[in-house]
């Protein structure tokens, strides 16, 4: 009875059917898993990508301007939802202010904001 048994064992240890299936139930979830996330990885970087580009449009468009009107300051502001296309960019909150250096420490002179609330003016920076 005993040697059946062995004999048994012995077979079970022996026959290779069905271990390319277990090995590949084993391994799949980790591929998959590795697969999603450079995918996600890859979306992140391409967002952080958009919003420094964003923000650099928004401080030349700035820059270039002597006096800035509210209607232009809304165009700046617009321009930075085309430069994070095709992403959406409606959400993002965005301060443009500029700021005054008197001696000891940057004030704000003006601010302008969408989507939060603008620096306050004299506002230590």
């Amino acid at each position: 009875m005993i040697k059946h048994y062995l004999n048994r064992i012995a077979h079970i240890r022996k026959n290779q059917s069905g271990v390319a299936a277990l090995e590949f139930a084993l391994i799949a979830p980790l591929m998959l898993l590795t697969f999603l996330g450079s995918i996600e990885i890859f979306l992140l970087l391409e967002a952080d990508r958009r919003v420094t580009a964003a923000t650099a449009t928004i401080g030349d468009i700035t820059a270039r301007y002597r006096f800035i009107s509210n209607a232009d300051s809304a165009h700046i502001l617009d321009s930075a939802q085309i430069v994070m296309q095709p992403m959406d960019g409606t959400g993002a909150r965005l301060v443009v202010s500029s700021l005054v250096f008197d001696g000891s420490k940057f004030k704000v002179l003006w601010s302008d904001a969408r989507n939060t609330t603008a620096r306050a003016v004299d506002e230590v920076v």
